[in-house]
């Protein structure tokens, strides 16, 4: 199985790939700026002996895939071989911090084979947050809660949930949360 993670929101990301991630599996990362791709296909196609069920293999960074510059010819033929006859006991996830480049043949055929997820940056973080706090940490924010949260903290997710955490823990016996509790 093919996966393709990509966008200006890294948290996004992050939760996405997290959650493409069946329970008690192997995980395997590759940074793509250090190791080769042929390294992380060499992975990908090689069975786990010790877990029944599918292996995953996460390639960080795949500036490949991007704007920046790309891989030699012999490394993308190999990809691209790959990609159009995946491994059936791999999940290899390509993870990219920022655009695609959508002109090139790899990138293409990648979004063609993949299942893809692109994070986009929030423009509403209140929203998120509200939204975050009730479907993660089943508790409700009132509206001056959240502005007080967004105010002090700007729009940067992982602080934002970081932050939702340390309050959900902090009443975890209460449903509602307003302003007056977090001065």
């Amino acid at each position: 199985m093919l996966k393709l993670a990509h966008g200006e929101e890294p948290f996004l990301i992050t939760e996405k790939v997290r959650s493409w991630i069946p329970e008690n599996t192997a995980v395997e990362k590759y940074d793509m700026r250090e190791v080769s791709i042929s390294e992380a296909i060499m992975a990908a196609n090689t069975s786990d002996l010790f877990s029944d069920g599918p292996k995953v293999v996460i390639c960080e960074d795949c500036f490949f895939l991007g704007t920046e510059k790309k891989l030699k010819d012999d490394e993308e033929k190999l990809l691209m071989d790959y990609i159009q006859n995946p491994s059936s006991m791999t999940i290899l996830i390509f993870k990219v911090q920022g655009k695609l480049d959508k002109r090139k043949k790899l990138v293409k055929t990648l979004e063609k084979a993949a299942e893809s997820f692109e994070g986009k940056p929030t423009r509403y973080p209140q929203k998120w947050l509200s939204s975050r706090a009730k479907q993660v940490y089943g508790k409700q924010l009132t509206s001056d809660a959240v502005d007080y949260i967004t105010a002090r903290l700007g729009n940067d997710l992982f602080l934002l949930d970081s932050e939702l955490q340390k309050i959900c823990t902090h009443y975890l016996h209460e449903t509602t949360i307003d302003a007056s509790m977090l001065e």
